[in-house]
């Protein structure tokens, strides 16, 4: 995700979800799929996100943020092949947001949760300051499912209305001949509706 530019004396408020960006979502089933905001809070989530990623819609309000689900979520940690990268990679973006709202109350308790009790990722978050975002590569991940390893791409779009809002669906990164295997049940990992469709 590419933050917007910096705003002097910008304040961070909860954004509303545009109902427009919730039915975005709902065609983009079953590629999991969520929204965010300004500060990573997870604003909507289809079911498939939901059941790759984490529960959004049934956690306590301040677990429902990606950078939380990344860094906090034991999920995380089983779901990426490598979660400290992953987790350092996020943790870069998410300073160029952090950047716009210098001393927001807002974004100081998210990373305070965050931070406490974690040092390795107050470790990294501490060494974030001296180093550049992953490049735009960096959007493809690679996810454990049903004991199979897939390589997940990323695509980014951001709300027409609100540059701060941005919505992030996952499709399955195949080359040419690939194929999901037989051992993932999609059946299990997803609701199965229609299947993946595919980053080919």
């Amino acid at each position: 995700m590419t933050a917007p530019s910096p705003t002097p004396g910008a304040r961070w408020r909860r954004e509303d979800l545009p109902e427009d960006l919730a039915e975005l979502v709902a065609t983009l089933e079953p590629n999991p799929t969520y929204v965010v905001g300004a500060r990573w809070d997870i604003l909507h989530a289809n079911p498939s996100a939901e059941r790759i990623f984490a529960p959004w819609s049934r956690v306590a309000r301040e677990q429902r943020n990606l950078l939380w689900f990344y860094c906090r979520d034991p999920r995380a940690r089983e779901l990426f092949v490598d979660w400290p990268g992953e987790v350092r990679a996020q943790l870069r973006h998410f300073r160029t947001h952090h950047a716009r709202f210098p001393g927001d109350p807002g974004f100081e308790r998210l990373l305070a949760r965050i931070l406490d009790g974690t040092p390795e990722v107050a470790r990294w978050w501490a060494q974030s300051s001296l180093e550049s975002p992953p490049p735009r590569r960096s959007g493809v991940k690679q996810v454990r499912l049903g004991g199979q390893v897939i390589s997940l791409r990323q695509l980014v779009l951001t709300s027409p209305d609100d540059p701060d809002v941005t919505v992030i669906s996952h499709f399955a990164d195949l080359g040419p001949g690939d194929e999901l295997g037989d051992d993932l049940d999609l059946e299990d990992e997803l609701d199965a509706q229609g299947g993946w469709r595919t980053g080919r």
